[in-house]
């Protein structure tokens, strides 16, 4: 999936974690995605600080919310909840109803509202948030939606083709990290590469996703 997601859109999901380590959450939630997405200076900020959200207040309301934790935060890795995962495959879905072959920042947030609509009740995270801030899900999707560009019915939706999953233990993953990170790539865009640089029969159109 992530190989879809344009350089924004990495950045908000580094920005994500990063608000969680700031917060001394060990999971990134939907509320680190909503923070991740105010720190974004185009579109998605400006629509979500027309519903009156803005950076700095909401992470303070995050922090009170649920106060920083008393246990060391990993210095790598930092694993997503249920409830990102869930914003992360709902972004795609999004990504492919409106005929694009990438996931940007407005697709993420899509995938957001998505998911907050298909919760039965506000159950914390990002549902609450936009619930104490009486944000109309419908409206705040309209107002994304608008500034997306529109569906070419003439254009095909793009497939979402193979995924090999990968189960790396804390040291295999440090390893090739460090290594994309050398070679100045994402991590996941460095995998495929390496993968497809392997000799083998068959399809070589595959598509790598980290699963660990």
């Amino acid at each position: 999936m992530f190989e879809r997601f344009t350089n924004a859109a990495r950045r908000t999901v580094v920005l994500a974690q990063e608000e969680a380590r700031v917060l001394q959450d060990d999971a990134i939630g939907s509320e680190h995605f909503l923070l991740a997405l105010l720190h974004d200076d185009t579109d998605c900020a400006e629509v979500l600080e027309s519903f009156g959200l803005r950076l700095e207040p909401l992470r303070r309301e995050v922090e009170t919310s649920h106060p920083r934790g008393d246990h060391r935060v990993q210095a790598g890795h930092i694993p997503f909840t249920p409830q990102a995962k869930a914003i992360l495959e709902a972004s795609l879905r999004e990504s492919l109803h409106l005929g694009h072959d990438y996931i940007g920042n407005g697709h993420l947030l899509l995938g957001l509202i998505r998911q907050v609509d298909e919760l039965p009740e506000p159950v914390g995270g990002a549902a609450s948030l936009l619930r104490e801030h009486d944000v109309a899900m419908s409206k705040l999707r309209q107002a994304i939606t608008a500034r997306l560009p529109a569906h070419d019915p003439r254009i095909p939706s793009p497939g979402i083709g193979h995924v090999i999953r990968l189960a790396l233990d804390d040291e295999e993953y440090e390893q090739c990290r460090s290594a994309a990170i050398a070679a100045g790539k994402p991590l996941l865009d460095w995998a495929r590469e390496r993968l497809l640089a392997t000799p083998r029969s068959g399809d070589t159109g595959q598509n790598v996703t980290e699963d660990r």
